[in-house]
């Protein structure tokens, strides 16, 4: 790769590492919410668990997976210095600090806004500072 590409530079660098990150923790959380969403429930949620909630399961563990997905593709194109990546990760981590800000307002849980809310918050601030980068960069190259 040459020395202009966005995994050279230190907040390219923290930025793949936030969003591999973010990709580990959704690809767990939704894997264990398919496979075992009664353990999920009560264990991660502190639900009881009846056969009414196995459509939440299902729909919860579908986004996850979703996000997953979003987040992949985030990594493989920030690698590849495509602002379509950083873009795509920025928009990633705002459904986990929307996911943390809602539950915490709504719900009282400062474990959605401390974990989910704080990654995605952190995610976003080193997401557009590459951008500015990626931005400026493909302004220089025209």
């Amino acid at each position: 790769m040459t020395t202009n590409t966005i995994e050279n530079k230190t907040a390219g660098r923290i930025l793949i590492g936030l969003l591999i990150l973010n990709l580990v923790i959704e690809l767990v959380a939704s894997l264990s919410i398919l496979v075992n969403f009664p353990f999920a429930a009560e264990n991660g949620f502190g639900v009881t668990y009846t056969d009414d909630l196995a459509v939440l399961g299902i729909g919860l563990g579908s986004n996850l997976a979703l996000t997953t997905v979003v987040f992949l593709f985030s990594v493989i194109w920030t690698m590849r210095s495509k602002i379509e990546g950083v873009i795509l990760g920025i928009a990633g981590a705002g459904m986990l600090t929307l996911f943390g800000l809602l539950t915490f307002i709504q719900l009282g849980e400062t474990d959605g806004i401390v974990i989910d809310g704080l990654r995605g918050g952190l995610t976003i601030i080193v997401g557009f500072i590459v951008y500015k980068k990626l931005k400026k960069q493909q302004s220089s190259n025209r």
